[in-house]
C-alpha cells in the first residue's frame, strides 16, 4: 500500500464519512466500489482501516457528549443541593438583611451558570434576534379571545361603577 499524506488522507475520511452517512449499512466492498466511482482508488485493506477510523471518532464523540452530559448533571446537582441552603438563608428569620441579599445573588448567578452550561453544551438553543413565528389564530381563535378581552373589560367598567 502507498503511504498517503495527511491532507489525502483526511480528504478520503471525509468521502467515507459522506458515504456512511447516504448508506450506513453499506459493506466495506460497497465502500470501495464506491470510492472507485469517485475516483478513489484504495486497496481492500486500507478502505478498511479507514472506516474504522470513521467509526472510533463518532465513538468518541459520543464518548465526549456522554462525559459532558455527565458533567452537567452533577453541576446541576451541586446547584440543586446549594439551593436548598440557600433558600434556607433567604427564608430565616434569624439571617441579616446583607446574608439574605449574598444568598439571593449566589442563587441567581448559579442558575445563571448553569443555564449558561447548557446553551454551551447544545442543551438549548440560543436564538438571538430571531423571532419565533406563531402559527395564525383560527377565525373561531381570534372570536374567542376578542370576547375575552370584551368579557375583562366589561367587568374593569362594572368595577369602576362600583
Amino acid at each position: 500500500m502507498p503511504a498517503f499524506s495527511k491532507e489525502k488522507e483526511k480528504e478520503f475520511l471525509a468521502v467515507i464519512r459522506l458515504l456512511l452517512v447516504r448508506r450506513p449499512d453499506i459493506s466495506i466492498l460497497g465502500l470501495q466500489e464506491a470510492l472507485n466511482q469517485n475516483g478513489y482508488h484504495l486497496h481492500r485493506e486500507y478502505v478498511t482501516k479507514l472506516q474504522k477510523k470513521v467509526l472510533a471518532e463518532r465513538i468518541h464523540r459520543i464518548e465526549d457528549r456522554q462525559l459532558l452530559s455527565k458533567e452537567i448533571a452533577e453541576f446541576e446537582d451541586l446547584v440543586m443541593a446549594t439551593a436548598n441552603e440557600l433558600w434556607k438563608v433567604i427564608l430565616s428569620n434569624e439571617s441579616s438583611k446583607q446574608e439574605k441579599i449574598r444568598a439571593i445573588n449566589t442563587l441567581v448567578n448559579s442558575r445563571s451558570i448553569l443555564l449558561e452550561k447548557k446553551f454551551n453544551a447544545g442543551v438549548f438553543e440560543k436564538q438571538l434576534g430571531r423571532v419565533k413565528a406563531e402559527p395564525a389564530l383560527t377565525a373561531e381563535q381570534r372570536q374567542q379571545v376578542s370576547n375575552a378581552l370584551d368579557y375583562v373589560h366589561s367587568l374593569s367598567l362594572q368595577n369602576e361603577r362600583q
